[in-house]
């Protein structure tokens, strides 16, 4: 009778061991449940490690589709972020990466399109610049000014592929009118960007669009009509350090070098966080003041814009051509 009473007790205490042993299914639901919770808090990478964990370890999960949907978004998001990172601080080089992984795993994603083409046009620009530097070869000069148009055309694919993604999409528009601009085309850059104004949501995507239409007038000399749209900005996004960035590029283009440099000095007192463009405010400071021969000033701005962002060859090259023109 005793053996009979110890032998149930061990076989319900087994049962009960069992019936707590968590099935396959509910292992991966928790796991699931903890991946679906980084992905809300953006921590895309450790949601991508246990989407992965589920893929190998419960392959028969009910929700096996929705976690392979789930992991390629992490991605997505992961390498976007990324760009953009590396974007704001010039770090083309390490965007395009991130943003070629991006593409490899969702080609249509509008905003990486774009994304790439700025990069294009970006350094369509600087191959441009460079070309028109002194003491070139005929030689170098022509496989510069081939290097440019080959990036532009790269960019202009972009953005159409955008505009095909998407006929309304602000920044497709953006972009074509920066390719007009560089073709000199600025009766189609004028129409572009009024689209681009058009489409693009309130906020700082809409100011960016009215922020290039004031510059193409600054470019055509219509100065007023640059102006009325810098403080039409101001009005509407007052802390903007990118509007006061090109405001001061709106008097250093008149020559009225005073004003531009109360005018940046005004923008780095606002409350905004990019840090990219206060380096960028810093280092036009130190332009402005280079332009007055005030070498002592110039240099101290240069060198505030450097450690703000103390991998950026432009600036330290800036520094080392004000440090010689001081002496």
């Amino acid at each position: 009778m005793r053996k009979t009473i110890a032998l149930i007790i061990v076989l319900i205490f087994l049962l009960t061991i069992v019936s707590c042993e968590k099935s396959a299914e509910e292992k991966a639901q928790e796991l699931f449940n903890q991946a679906q919770l980084y992905q809300k808090a953006e921590e895309y990478d450790k949601a991508v490690e246990l989407y992965r964990d589920i893929m190998v370890l419960y392959p028969e999960f009910t929700k096996i589709n929705q976690v392979e949907t789930n992991k390629k978004e992490c991605q997505v998001e992961y390498y976007f972020d990324k760009a953009k990172t590396d974007i704001s601080f010039e770090r083309y080089e390490s965007a395009m990466d991130n943003i070629q992984e991006l593409l490899n795993i969702r080609p249509d994603h509008i905003e990486g399109n774009y994304a790439l083409g700025f990069i294009y046009l970006r350094l369509s620009y600087d191959y441009l610049i460079s070309s028109q530097m002194m003491g070139l070869s005929y030689m170098d000069k022509s496989l510069l000014t081939a290097q440019s148009n080959a990036f532009q055309q790269l960019a202009r694919e972009r953005f159409k592929k955008c505009l095909t993604l998407n006929e309304n999409h602000y920044a497709g528009h953006k972009g074509m009118a920066h390719i007009y601009i560089s073709e000199g085309k600025l009766d189609q850059a004028i129409e572009e960007t009024n689209k681009a104004i058009t489409y693009a949501p309130e906020g700082e995507r809409k100011a960016t669009c009215m922020e290039l239409m004031a510059q193409i007038y600054i470019t055509t000399g219509n100065y007023e009509a640059a102006e009325n749209t810098i403080k039409e900005i101001i009005t509407k996004y007052p802390n903007r350090g990118e509007t006061y960035l090109l405001y001061g590029n709106f008097y250093l283009a008149q020559n009225k070098i005073d004003e531009a440099i109360d005018t940046l000095k005004k923008g780095m007192e606002l409350n905004f966080e990019q840090e990219a463009y206060k380096g960028k405010m810093l280092a036009t400071i130190s332009y402005a003041y280079s332009l007055k021969k005030d070498y002592k000033n110039a240099i101290e701005y240069i060198k505030k814009a450097i450690d703000i962002d103390i991998m950026n060859n432009t600036y330290m090259d800036q520094y080392i051509q004000l440090y010689a023109m001081s002496k």
